[in-house]
């Protein structure tokens, strides 16, 4: 009986580290999606901050050369735009895999 229980026990032993290893490759895996989704965060941020300012300087411009102002303001509109897209879908990303994997 001794030794059916000690067989059991080391499948048991077998088992639980197969477990512990896909666990920390799963983390590992979501570790690396939060990093990617930082990253584009951080970019998404800085190009709405720089479409900002071009659509601010885009309208001041308006005022006295309006072809230019007007320019200034739809490409920084557009990379506003842009920026938002980029931290948005990273955000929406990272979520989706992180439940697929736990899955």
């Amino acid at each position: 009986m001794a030794g059916i229980e000690i067989k059991a026990f080391g499948t048991y032993i077998d088992s639980r580290r197969q477990s512990i290893a896909k666990l920390k490759e799963i983390a590992a895996e979501i570790q690396l999606h939060n990093r990617n989704k930082k990253i584009s965060n951080i970019t998404g941020a800085t190009a709405g901050i720089v479409g900002s300012g071009l659509g601010i300087a885009g309208f001041g411009l308006t005022f006295v050369f309006p072809p230019v102002g007007l320019g200034l303001m739809i490409v920084g509109a557009a990379l506003g735009g842009a920026g938002g897209a980029t931290g948005g879908g990273a955000t929406l990303l990272v979520h989706v895999l992180s439940i697929e994997e736990t899955c």
